[in-house]
């Protein structure tokens, strides 16, 4: 199922990116301790890498905000992102539906439906609704 990602949550976006940023300063912030601390340069290697700490976030949030809001400008033209989306089907948990019997096959598509899954892998449907789930 082909589908388009038409507009994008500007806040949210720059929220995910700002999160994301500080994961990754973290992570360069630590390696650049260790090479620091590791060439010499004592505490004064901690007092240069603050800033970044807190520099990062600040600037994934903004860089989000700004990338969001330019896509979500650009997309009304060209058209958005077009993914391919596929359903889930999940296995059977102890609380819900029936599970396919062995040499289960698809009412609605005729494939074959593994033991265990209460839908078709191929197209959702399912054996106890008579519907696709």
């Amino acid at each position: 199922m082909v589908q388009e990602l038409k507009r994008l949550s500007v806040l949210r976006t720059g929220i995910l990116m700002g999160i994301m940023y500080a994961f990754v300063g973290g992570v360069m912030a630590l390696f650049m301790l260790g090479v620091g601390l590791l060439g010499g340069g004592g505490p004064r290697a901690m007092t240069h890498m603050l800033p970044m700490l807190a520099a990062y976030p600040v600037m994934g949030f903004i860089g989000g905000i700004l990338t969001a809001a330019a896509y979500n400008f650009v997309a009304k033209w060209v058209g958005g992102l077009r993914l391919t989306l596929e359903p889930v089907v999940e296995s059977v948990s102890a609380t819900s539906g029936t599970a396919a019997p062995r040499g289960t096959t698809c009412g609605h598509c005729q494939s074959a439906i593994p033991a265990g899954l209460t839908a078709c892998p191929d197209c959702g449907w399912s054996e106890d609704l008579g519907q696709p789930s």
